[in-house]
């Protein structure tokens, strides 16, 4: 009967650390707005509606498809931002329907979980 009571012990630890687990998304920024961010971090304005990220499950080969798809300003660098603690307001749906969160609070380098540049090459030009 050991085994089986270790068995639990084991199962009740596991949905404890489920409990803990920490929301993640990600934001496409210039890195002008990621410097800022990692001096300052990022006020929310509510007269703006929040700070717009997207899930994490969402990479793009290139600068272009990130702004394409998700209607980012700039998509330079690309920010995973740990988000659990902080309020966030209805959920939309971006451009090519990936769940887009809107963040309503001040972002601080402590949010930062990881960063990388996006592909430059492939960029789409602006038609005339």
């Amino acid at each position: 009967m050991d085994p089986v009571a270790e068995k639990g012990e084991s199962e009740g630890t596991s949905s404890g650390t489920a409990e803990t687990a920490r929301f993640t998304v990600r934001r496409f920024m210039s890195r002008a707005e990621l410097k800022l961010l990692k001096k300052n971090g990022l006020t929310y304005d509510p007269e703006l509606g929040g700070i717009c990220a997207t899930t994490c499950n969402f990479s793009p080969s290139s600068e272009g498809e990130a702004r394409l798809k998700t209607g980012a300003n700039s998509a330079e660098v690309m920010v995973d931002l740990i988000v659990t603690d902080i309020k966030r307001g209805p959920e939309g749906k971006t451009r090519c329907g990936l769940p887009e969160y809107i963040l309503q609070g001040n972002l601080t380098k402590e949010n930062i979980l990881r960063y990388c540049p996006v592909n430059p090459k492939m960029r789409t030009r602006k038609r005339r």
